[in-house]
């Protein structure tokens, strides 16, 4: 009996410190969830919905090679598990997609009504070009679960890039008025700030990079790309302090900006 009330207690331990975590990582805090993920892996060892959360804390912090032992020792707990079968084909979109896609493909076998593998195997045709295997999953996910932000993003993303800016433009303001925590506020804000600028609408762009930055500040591509909309309008001083700060948060690309920046700076363009 004691054993018992033990393992319970246990569980319910690694329960507790998960859904901190899970409040973190809907924060974009991700090295305070990343604690909590651990002190939870520490009382379950298989719990395996904070081994995968662990994972993608580590690949916003930056760390892949440790995401990617993540990721398998979350196969090694539970191969058949769609929710780890999706996760492992998300992060397999970087730099594989057809594996990305035989794991998304076997997450659906396994649940057919697991939206989320959907919506992932929809970005994986996108980025092949095959569009109309694109829609199909896209909207299935949103069938399936017609109220989620992140749903509404992806389709949107993928209409923007092939410049269906109509239909982009509907889908991103749903996933604004779909969105709740920051973390999904800051993608939804990130995804206008990208249409605005696609259409050369600087000005509205820049505003959506702010919300994007006010709900997660540690997010280089948002100081990328509202430098980039700041240097189109040549406000030059706001430009490089924000190519400055992509650099200080890991954005290795940055230098050739911040230089042509000051030179326009220092000769008063």
């Amino acid at each position: 009996m004691f054993f018992l009330i033990s393992c319970s207690s246990k569980l319910e331990k690694s329960d507790f410190y998960f859904n901190i975590g899970q409040e973190y990582f809907s924060e974009a805090n991700f090295k305070k969830a990343s604690k909590m993920f651990n002190l939870s892996i520490k009382k379950d060892p298989n719990n395996v919905k904070a081994v995968l959360q662990k994972a993608n804390c580590m690949l916003y912090l930056g760390y892949p090679s440790k995401a990617k032992n993540l990721f398998e020792k979350a196969m090694i707990i539970d191969s058949l598990s769609p929710i780890v079968l999706n996760e492992i084909g998300v992060y397999f979109l970087q730099n594989d997609i057809e594996k990305a896609i035989k794991y998304l493909k076997q997450s659906i076998k396994i649940d057919s009504l697991y939206s989320p593998s959907y919506s992932s195997l929809g970005i994986a045709y996108s980025m092949k070009n095959e569009l109309n295997s694109a829609m199909s999953n896209f909207n299935r996910a949103i069938e399936l679960e017609p109220t989620k932000a992140y749903f509404y993003i992806n389709r949107g993303e993928h209409y923007r890039i092939n410049a269906e800016y109509d239909l982009a433009l509907k889908d991103l303001n749903k996933a604004g008025d779909y969105s709740k925590s920051p973390l999904e506020i800051s993608y939804a804000s990130f995804s206008r700030g990208m249409f605005y600028r696609d259409i050369k609408e600087y000005n509205k762009s820049i505003d959506y990079f702010t919300n994007a930055i006010n709900a997660n500040p540690n997010n280089k591509m948002s100081f990328y790309y509202r430098g980039l909309s700041y240097s189109a309008i040549h406000k030059y001083k706001k430009a490089l302090s924000d190519f400055k700060q992509s650099k200080t948060l890991g954005n290795k690309d940055v230098n050739k900006l911040i230089s042509e920046c000051e030179f326009m700076i220092k000769t008063g363009a």
